[in-house]
């Protein structure tokens, strides 16, 4: 019964998509269906890690997978290998994410409570607002990789201070080898993991350490010089990705991605993270939802005798206030300011209130979490994207199992077709701003109007702060361009 609840709440997140039976339309639409199909033919062809697509970009070829974060493409090309049909390799994909993030967030849990408790924190981490907000309504993969799978380099910490001052080697080496590998695969999962995970671990290492015993200092600080070790290895491993990004940013037109985006002015109000749309309206989702703030400072307040519960309560109000524009400073640093969207730090709010609520299980009644864990699951049935898949239509985006954009061979190969003969340069053929290209590339690029529409396709407005559905804002934008679709736009989608 246990393992079978444990099973079930993992895969939580995902249950609207089986139910329903289709992909939601989300602002990033058909890219990761489309990124992920040639992923999978390179890497059956025998490149190991591709990074150059020949069929993109007009036939010319586009650096895509050279700068975007492999992690998820991985994934889904190992499940490509024993799946056919399109559709259930994106289902499967997510799925086993979403297994492999709740499992970590019960380990996480289970280091400071008992295994019923563990099994309501797990329900609490994948309940979280953003875990559905990205993946119903902005559908950022990779990100959402990155926030499934962020208690395990946290787990791994825990289980290495737990073992620190034991003589036995063989736990320390497999906690210290369990840290080390998890951190590089957050580091591939997506670059926001890449910036702020490593000093979140570092942060809440320093706490962790505290409890390693010793007669004196020496100890301690071998611990500490084997946790940096091990973070040092994560980086050094994921280096194939990030060294080789930094290398070549130089020699491509990152600009076009930042352009109208610079985080600064994407930092958002409180009534938003924490009421979304209950405030705001239905375009709206809230990125932390109040009862998760208010039950995850109760932990700290409940578990403040222990460092580690301040510890990531601490981070966790700073990252509320780095999302806010009280936090816009940060955003004109290099590199946080190629993030985009200071909302993006919500990817580490689950793991984070994980931790903080262990604390309520010391003292605060039963009244208290019953009350507070019905108010959460309440709220989550309220508000939460998935579970109102219905309401997801999209523009032109939407694919159904039943509908006009059924997912085939057909539709895929309509895709790839468009993309290596379409015009080169274009949003269709580049599927994205053309942030890749060399940078003279830029005066040649579509007109403004061809700019919007295609900003548009892909969720990102900065006249809007807020995280928008994905249809609503093609609307409006192709209303601002003009009625008539604009050349170089899909057929594949726009007509079927």
């Amino acid at each position: 019964m246990h393992l079978l609840l444990l099973s079930l709440l993992c895969l939580w997140p995902t249950l609207p998509l089986w139910f329903n039976l289709q992909l939601p339309a989300t602002q990033e639409g058909y890219r990761y269906l489309l990124l992920s199909s040639w992923f999978f033919e390179a890497m059956a062809a025998g490149i190991w890690y591709p990074r150059w697509l020949p069929d993109m970009n007009g036939g010319f070829g586009y650096p895509e997978l050279l700068f975007y974060q492999p992690a998820y493409f991985f994934l889904n090309a190992l499940v490509s290998t024993g799946v056919e049909s399109f559709l259930l390799r994106q289902f499967i994909t997510v799925s086993l994410i979403a297994l492999l993030g709740g499992i970590g967030a019960y380990r996480l849990a289970r280091h400071r409570v008992g295994p019923w408790q563990a099994l309501l924190l797990v329900a609490c981490f994948q309940l979280a607002p953003y875990v559905h907000t990205n993946l119903y309504l902005r559908g950022d993969l990779s990100e959402w990789m990155a926030l499934e799978l962020s208690p395990w380099p946290l787990h791994f910490l825990l289980q290495y201070c737990r073992h620190a001052d034991t003589p036995s080697i063989r736990p320390r080496l497999t906690a210290w080898l369990g840290l080390a590998v998890s951190t590089a695969l957050l580091c591939y999962c997506h670059p926001v993991a890449l910036m702020f995970l490593l000093p979140i671990l570092l942060f809440l290492g320093s706490f962790c350490l505290l409890r390693v015993k010793g007669q004196d200092s020496s100890r301690r600080l071998t611990a500490a010089g084997e946790v940096l070790a091990a973070i040092g290895l994560g980086l050094a491993l994921s280096s194939p990705y990030w060294l080789t990004v930094m290398t070549m940013k130089p020699l491509v037109n990152v600009a076009a991605a930042l352009e109208g985006f610079e985080a600064w002015k994407n930092a958002i109000p409180l009534s938003q993270l924490f009421f979304g749309s209950l405030l705001e309206g239905k375009l709206f989702q809230e990125v932390l939802g109040a009862p998760f703030v208010m039950l995850t400072l109760a932990g700290c307040w409940f578990g403040r005798d222990k460092p580690l519960t301040l510890g990531a309560g601490a981070i966790y109000l700073a990252l509320i206030l780095a999302m806010t524009p009280a936090g816009s400073f940060l955003w004109h640093l290099y590199p946080f300011s190629l993030l985009q969207f200071p909302w993006r730090l919500a990817a580490f709010a689950p793991v984070l209130q994980t931790l903080c609520m262990t604390g309520l299980y010391r003292r605060a009644s039963r009244l208290f979490l019953v009350t507070g864990f019905g108010l959460l699951l309440g709220w989550s049935l309220i508000s939460h994207t998935g579970f109102k898949l219905s309401e997801n239509t999209g523009a032109g985006l939407r694919i159904n199992l039943d509908g006009s954009l059924k997912i085939d061979q057909e539709f895929i190969t309509c895709l790839q077709h468009f993309a290596l003969a379409g015009s080169p340069g274009s949003y269709a053929t580049t599927i994205d701003a053309g942030e890749w290209t060399p940078p003279e590339r830029s005066k040649h690029r579509e007109d403004a109007g061809q700019r919007h529409v295609a900003a548009g396709m892909r969720g990102k407005t900065s006249s809007h702060v807020g995280i928008h559905d994905s249809g609503r804002a093609t609307r409006h934008l192709s209303a601002r361009a003009g009625t008539t679709p604009p050349a170089g736009s899909n057929p594949c989608v726009m007509e079927r």
